[in-house]
């Protein structure tokens, strides 16, 4: 399935961005039982024009051939509402669930979270749901309390496969003078992912955040010293500028044709942690 966290990053003032990671594998059960993966496989979407962010666990099919479909509607539409567009989603993806021959899919469910922004600036205020699309056509919405724990910033919902091993990573840091950050978050996230303790779980992990103002922000990352942007490889050879900002294993901003550390960013030395 996959790994997925959602963390709320909180800053001096007030909550400051509604961020999600995920890694890139998909899996699948050949005739003689044995299960194959392809780890550069698109989990995480946004939409440029409104402050909207998705990811999916389980069923791959339905959320990678709709989503994309989606996103391009509601951007070429020039939804830039956070709430409107968040309903315009949920809508197109419950209405094509309960219309469509779900015996493509194979009895396996889906999970399709959005997150989305209402307000801008010192008005912001994030928000989370869980769709569960079952197999009679159904879907179950849960909304996700978005708040931060103690004033800090933290996880706010870890789904799929490799739940327990992100949580875990999770209460590690917890003890931690930086436990309650976005760096910690995202530590915590690529160790699980990294440990294999879930071997549905792997390749490189997607970011994308939604901040104060603007719309969703894809990041790149890095993994195993090659850069990645949505879990494919970037060719360096051919000099293409992402224009979007780049993640080390640090949660450090790095420059995505050398990954070196970007001019006057701030490092982020890894302490040790409770294990």
């Amino acid at each position: 399935m996959t790994s997925i966290i959602w963390w709320l990053g909180v800053d001096q003032r007030m909550p400051a961005s509604l961020n999600v990671a995920t890694d890139s594998r998909i899996t699948w059960e050949v005739s003689d039982g044995t299960v194959r993966s392809w780890d550069h496989g698109k989990k995480v979407f946004c939409l440029k024009e409104s402050p909207v962010l998705l990811a999916y666990a389980g069923c791959v099919l339905f959320p990678t051939l709709l989503i994309p479909s989606i996103v391009e509607f509601c951007d070429r539409g020039g939804i830039k509402d956070g709430r409107r567009a968040a309903f315009v989603v949920s809508r197109i993806l419950e209405r094509e669930w309960s219309a469509c021959d779900r015996s493509l899919f194979g009895g396996d469910l889906s999970s399709i979270m959005v997150g989305w922004r209402e307000g801008e600036r010192m008005n912001s205020e994030f928000k989370l749901k869980e769709m569960s699309f079952t197999p009679k056509g159904d879907v179950k919405v849960k909304e996700i309390n978005v708040s931060a724990k103690n004033g800090g910033s933290g996880a706010v919902f870890v789904a799929g496969s490799g739940r327990k091993g992100v949580e875990d990573q999770i209460v590690s840091w917890e003890d931690n003078p930086v436990g309650q950050t976005s760096r910690a978050m995202y530590w915590a996230f690529c160790d699980a992912v990294r440990s294999g303790v879930d071997n549905r779980s792997g390749g490189p992990v997607q970011i994308a955040s939604l901040y104060r103002e603007g719309g969703g922000k894809a990041l790149g990352t890095v993994h195993n010293q090659h850069m990645f942007y949505s879990g494919v490889e970037i060719m360096s050879d051919y000099r293409i500028e992402m224009g979007c900002e780049f993640r080390n294993d640090r949660f450090e901003r790095v420059d995505a044709r050398t990954g070196k550390l970007m001019s006057g960013a701030q490092r982020q030395p890894k302490p040790n942690r409770r294990v």
